[in-house]
């Protein structure tokens, strides 16, 4: 959804992407004219509902383009442009910042980062020769012999060895927040395998060790690897997923927000039926624990967590209660007005959890409202039938939440469902 207001002097425009949005609500909360609505996210996160729906909506006559929406959205769902710059970009208004930083001393660099990273943002330009162009044989012999061996309790699985050479197989597996490791096993295929060393060489770990038996007559050149580390900012959402599995310890994440989560009446969770947390969460740090009598139904990896409070809107069961502790919000540049009731909003909104009043502002003269694209206009409900409505919503839902009936949507078999 596109919406764009142009003024005499000023052209804004207003981009939602529900793709993105995970319905935690912050924008809902620090909203001055109430123009922003959560919509059923406990339904969406469950599934009884289409993901594609959007999970708010926007009353375009309330809006008045303070961009306040973009400035606390924390997974950049929303994008608040003011004459062609983003909001965050001007001198003139505070932010809520997030920082990420690569210590290159530290950084071989590896692809582990790239590999686990949940939107996509951080990309490593590896430069390292493959092992046939490093090993040069006078006179190749029918087979060469020798022995290999990997030491796993030292290996980081940072992959290094299986780019040099294609005899090194990694077996990947999605990682766990329960289980921050990425990979199950690494092997050697002895068929590709002529023992030349130059894995042994390269392994930051000291994790492998070649013994060649047979004689061979070669030139080995020593490998070198060089890269560097490219992060899309505009991307991150400052979760800690890279910087919690880097071996080297080379990555340092300052998050948006700082919190803590809170489970209150656990018995009332179905995590097997609903999984409503894990299905919305953004970065995945809500797992099932295998021992649930030591961890419970339910547990959350707060490392990882980036306090939106999505888990806590899309709960059926409203046991969970995300609490934000401290919002990083550093100074604009230029002084400006209007720079303190905006950053005053911003702590209502997360940390004191409340709901700004709303604010006065200047009429202005608008020339042109130019309306959302896609956007559907929804009926509202009259009051003579809105309980009726809501009682047969609310018999739907159970209805369709009953296995059988789901197993006959799902074959198409509407005539044995109706």
């Amino acid at each position: 959804m596109i919406v764009t207001w142009i003024g005499r002097n000023y052209k804004k425009r207003l981009i939602y992407n529900t793709d993105t949005c995970v319905g935690c609500g912050l924008c809902v909360e620090v909203c001055p004219t109430g123009a922003i609505s959560l919509g059923p996210i406990p339904q969406i996160a469950t599934g009884k509902m289409d993901g594609k729906f959007a999970k708010i909506t926007f009353d375009q006559d309330k809006c008045q383009f303070c961009g306040l929406c973009a400035e606390i959205c924390p997974i950049n769902a929303i994008i608040f442009e003011i004459n062609g710059q983003r909001i965050e970009t001007l001198k003139e208004y505070p932010r809520i910042v997030g920082s990420i930083r690569i210590d290159k001393e530290k950084c071989i660099p590896c692809r582990i980062c790239e590999t686990i990273c949940p939107t996509r943002c951080i990309e490593v330009r590896i430069q390292l020769k493959k092992k046939e162009d490093l090993v040069r044989y006078k006179k190749m012999p029918e087979k060469i012999e020798g022995e290999i061996k990997i030491n796993e309790e030292k290996c980081t699985f940072c992959g290094i060895c299986a780019e040099l050479c294609d005899a090194i197989v990694i077996e990947w597996k999605k990682p766990d927040p329960s289980d921050l490791t990425f990979a199950s096993s690494i092997s050697v295929n002895l068929e590709k395998c002529d023992f030349c060393g130059l894995c042994a060489e390269i392994c930051p770990d000291e994790a492998i060790e070649v013994k060649c038996i047979t004689p061979v007559e070669r030139e080995i050149e020593i490998p070198r690897i060089t890269g560097d580390v490219v992060i899309n900012e505009e991307n991150c959402i400052y979760c800690g997923w890279c910087t919690n599995t880097c071996p080297r310890n080379a990555i340092e994440v300052k998050k948006r927000f700082e919190g803590k989560i809170k489970l209150f009446h656990i018995e009332k969770c179905d995590p097997l039926g609903c999984k409503a947390c894990i299905n919305i969460c953004p970065v995945n740090c809500w797992y099932i624990p295998k021992d649930p009598e030591r961890e419970g139904k339910i547990a959350v990896n707060e490392s990882l967590c980036i306090f939106c409070g999505s888990c806590e809107r899309a709960c059926p069961e409203n046991i969970i209660k995300v609490e934000i502790t401290s919002v990083n919000i550093i100074d604009p540049e230029v002084p400006s007005l209007w720079a303190g009731s905006r950053k005053r909003a911003i702590i209502d909104a997360t940390i004191n959890r409340e709901t700004p009043k709303h604010q006065r502002y200047a009429k202005i003269e608008i020339e042109e409202r130019i309306p959302a694209e896609e956007l559907r206009e929804v009926p509202s409900v009259p009051e003579d039938v809105k309980d009726e409505l809501q009682q047969r919503l609310k018999r739907l839902e159970d209805e369709i939440s009953k296995i059988g009936i789901r197993r006959l949507i799902e074959r198409g078999k509407f005539k044995k469902l109706t």
